[in-house]
């Protein structure tokens, strides 16, 4: 129809479909459901939050010309839609722009094949008002093009081009796909299966410009490869990709009614015999997720069912955080629930009771060494230390310390409350090893003169740097000596065969049975990744650090040579404590009953 012949209540209808993502796919575009029915495309709130990227991106970058090109990556859980949102989004800017090359490079055939049939859908369901003219094509996908259009003879009525725009469908096999074309819309599927992406990802990234353009990546994980990689850079702020994760309780569909209130009931009351058999602490899911029992059913149901009991399986297509999401290629040397459900609840803690982040300062001599006692803390968002408890007047603090390797890993101090073991601080940077040894003096004096056991294998400078300083306290270790054959005590913790395998060990039963005594979410991060490989040493995989978590075992480790009961000659408390309180920090009743300015909650002295 020509365009002065429309009605201008089809003009306006049609100018809504171009700008309202939503509505066009309601309207215009069907889907098969899960029972084969053709059903208008109702897009849930997981897929609208695809759509909204794109729309406050399309919002922010109105000129063409200044609109950098979108990159997105999607980490998710099973039959969320992304792709068919992907696909959808793609076939609307092909329906209302022209001269536009979209091309969906799929893991397999058979996903090949399914989109197919969904574009074809697309196409043959659209309005006739809006309807495109269309070429078969002689791949998978579809021509926007008018298939009487002859380009020897000048364009005008009866021989328009028509759009003049391409749905392509690509398989991972084809490693040259995209080559030869100038790709506008980009969408990477199930990444995570592809089985060797490196080189068709770069074909591909070759064909997208640099302006104008989208680019999707979604998958759900399957191990430790080019995804993960992906989503590791782009979580670290080391690409330009946009990371977007939706975990399994967020899909309306992942969730099962009780018959009655009586099942529910016996549900809820065997939850935790339930979650021991499963290896799955459904009580930490509900508290750190916010879920409900019918999900929580949901789940139990699927795990058993679909994922065979293997909790592995089931975090890796039903994740509930990015983490998780990720099954390690080698086995996890922490119980990994335990970490996950601690690192979640002190991100939400954190939110609203942020840690303390500075620096350690002091007064210096001419030389710059720091001078004892005039350490204090300064606050300061890109400082080097995160304070999560201050130091206590008479409590004996452990410092364990692991020095970067080459500068590519981090120097580490892990600050211990040496009565509880409870980890009160961080210091983490990079810097040179003499600056490194001066901070730790300074860290060490700021907590109350606290022992400082700083590995020493692959840099030993530290350690003599403090000996200069006339550190007081540092951890010693038994030596024979070569030529006489006698004991001598050297300071600095080394890790040898024996030493490191029980180190870790005894991290490994803190986190177990009491990991709420870990309160740095970097550091247990780093446990996430940590694994034994295949010759069964523990370290941290790939491409991850394990600086924080070999710090934090040297400290506890070096503990006995630290006092762990409470020093009362030093400066008193002073404040508000509970009794229960101060019984848990060492004191006894006739120290309690000395102390002069301390208000004491619970029994009376």
């Amino acid at each position: 129809m020509p365009k002065q012949q429309v009605p201008e209540k089809v003009r306006e209808l049609i100018k809504r479909y171009k700008r309202d993502y939503r509505y066009y796919f309601k309207k215009c575009l069907k889907i098969r459901d899960k029972s084969s029915n053709i059903i208008p495309f109702a897009t849930n709130p997981s897929q609208n939050k695809l759509i909204k990227l794109v729309e406050d991106w399309k919002a922010r970058y109105p000129d063409p010309k200044t609109k950098p090109t979108l990159y997105i990556v999607i980490l998710k859980a099973r039959q969320i839609g992304f792709s068919t949102t992907t696909e959808g989004i793609f076939f609307h800017d092909l329906n209302f722009y022209k001269d536009m090359i979209a091309m969906i490079v799929s893991y397999d055939e058979d996903s090949a094949a399914n989109i197919q049939d969904m574009s074809a859908r697309f196409y043959q369901y659209l309005p006739q008002a809006i309807k495109p003219s269309y070429r078969p094509y002689r791949g998978k996908g579809i021509l926007f093009e008018n298939p009487r259009f002859n380009p020897g003879v000048p364009i005008g009525p009866g021989n328009e081009p028509g759009l003049q725009n391409k749905f392509l469908i690509e398989t991972a096999r084809n490693v040259y796909a995209g080559s030869s074309y100038t790709i506008k819309r980009l969408h990477i599927s199930e990444l995570a299966k592809w089985p060797n992406p490196e080189e068709t990802l770069t074909s591909l990234m070759q064909a997208v410009p640099d302006y104008g353009a989208i680019v999707v990546v979604e998958s759900t994980a399957n191990g430790l490869n080019s995804f993960y990689e992906l989503w590791n850079k782009a979580e670290k702020g080391e690409n330009n990709y946009v990371t977007l994760f939706i975990p399994w309780f967020e899909h309306e569909d992942y969730r099962v009614d009780f018959t009655s209130e009586a099942e529910r009931k016996r549900f809820e009351e065997n939850l935790g015999a339930l979650g021991r058999d499963d290896g799955v602490d459904y009580l930490a899911m509900m508290r750190t997720y916010g879920v409900c029992l019918e999900q929580v059913y949901w789940y139990r149901q699927t795990l058993r069912d679909k994922c065979g009991g293997d909790i592995n399986k089931m975090h890796q297509e039903y994740p509930s955080c990015p983490e998780e999401a990720f099954v390690s290629s080698g086995s996890p040397v922490f119980d990994n629930q335990k970490v996950l459900n601690r690192k979640k609840l002190l991100e939400q803690a954190y939110k609203d009771s942020p840690p303390l982040v500075g620096n350690i300062v002091c007064k210096t001599t001419p030389d710059g060494d720091p001078i004892k006692g005039t350490e204090k803390f300064i606050e300061d968002v890109n400082g080097w230390v995160t304070i999560y408890e201050k130091p206590k007047p008479g409590v004996y603090y452990v410092i364990g310390g692991d020095i970067a390797e080459g500068g590519i890993d981090w120097s580490i101090g892990q600050v211990l409350d040496n009565t509880t073991g409870a980890q009160v601080a961080t210091w983490r940077a990079h810097t040179d090893t003499d600056l490194y040894a001066k901070q730790l003096f300074s860290l060490g004096h700021f907590y109350n003169t606290a022992l400082l056991s700083v590995e020493m294998n692959f840099d030993s400078h530290p350690i003599k740097e403090l000996n200069r300083l006339r550190y007081p306290k540092q951890f010693r270790r038994e030596v024979i000596d070569t030529i006489t054959k006698k004991k001598q005590h050297k300071h600095g913790w080394k890790t040898t065969s024996a030493s490191r395998p029980v180190a870790i060990g005894e991290l490994v039963s803190i986190v177990r049975d009491d990991v709420e005594l870990i309160n740095d979410i970097t550091t247990l991060g780093e446990m996430l990744t940590f694994i034994r490989n295949k010759d069964g040493k523990p370290e941290a995989q790939e491409g991850n650090h394990d600086d924080c978590v070999l710090a934090l075992a040297i400290a506890h480790k070096s503990r006995d040579q630290q006092k762990m009961s409470v020093d009362v000659s030093k400066p008193e408390l002073t404040g508000t404590y509970h009794y229960g309180e101060l019984k848990l920090m060492g004191y006894s009743d006739a120290q309690i009953r000395r102390l002069k300015n301390v208000k004491i909650l619970g029994k009376r002295r």
